[in-house]
């Protein structure tokens, strides 16, 4: 018997079904679908996530800034020649359906958000926003968001949380369905429906692709012993921790 929470979800799901299927419909050159980057006091993981996404011939790129205070990443949005949405405050992960001046970013047409400190992995196939399109106007039609997989079999010794990472994230490789894994996806690069925002139910659906769609998680591949002066910066500055900036302080 259907729950409450999954027939909700069941309603909204055909509701933004519809709505961008002929409301808004997806463009037809995937890569013109914008790619939202949250972004507060990281530079050189930022750098290395849009020459990933640059190098595709994804240029689409906008740069959600919660209020960011590292010197040489303010000096690098003024010749980085991307638009950049500058915050007067850190709304955290969710900044993009908390602010005011963003909403219009979601509510009229696909998206694609993502956190600044991920990098699509060497061998990720440029297509790759296709092949999420794919999913979620053929193959999965319900999903409410669809990413690549983050991988964790080669992480360094020198990162200290790599069994805890592991140990997380290894539950997300269980439940495949083809080339897909059925998995929650928080805010590392996924594609949306027009409309649709962050959603933790588990009565959500929404899918992983397996590898070579995958992403790097990069503070995950630092030398915890070691960390860089833009690491110090950005830790001692940040109010909006996540699970693993919490575990790393």
């Amino acid at each position: 018997m259907m729950t409450f929470k999954r027939i909700k979800y069941a309603v909204k799901s055909a509701l933004l079904r519809l709505y961008s299927r002929h409301i808004c419909p997806p463009p037809t050159d995937a890569k013109k679908i914008p790619v939202i980057i949250n972004n507060f006091n990281r530079l050189t993981t930022l750098k290395r996530l849009i020459a990933s996404l640059t190098s595709r011939g994804i240029d689409n790129i906008i740069i959600l800034d919660n209020a960011s205070t590292y010197p040489p990443l303010l000096d690098w949005y003024k010749e980085c020649g991307h638009t950049v949405i500058h915050l007067e405050d850190n709304l955290g992960f969710k900044a993009l359906w908390k602010s005011r001046l963003t909403k219009n970013l979601y509510r009229k047409g696909w998206y694609i958000y993502t956190d600044s400190d991920v990098e699509l992995a060497k061998d990720c196939p440029d297509d790759i926003i296709e092949r999420m399109l794919h999913v979620m106007t053929v193959e999965r039609p319900s999903a409410l968001k669809t990413g690549p997989s983050l991988l964790i079999n080669d992480l360094p010794d020198c990162f200290a949380n790599k069994t805890d990472v592991i140990a997380h994230e290894q539950k997300f490789w269980e439940h495949r369905e083809g080339d897909l894994f059925r998995a929650p996806i928080d805010t590392t690069f996924a594609l949306y429906r027009p409309m649709s925002g962050l959603n933790r139910s588990r009565a959500a659906e929404s899918y992983r692709l397996a590898p070579p769609y995958a992403l790097h998680h990069l503070p995950w591949y630092a030398d915890s012993a070691n960390p860089s002066e833009e690491e110090l910066f950005y830790r001692q500055a940040c109010t909006q921790p996540t699970m693993w900036t919490s575990a790393a302080k």
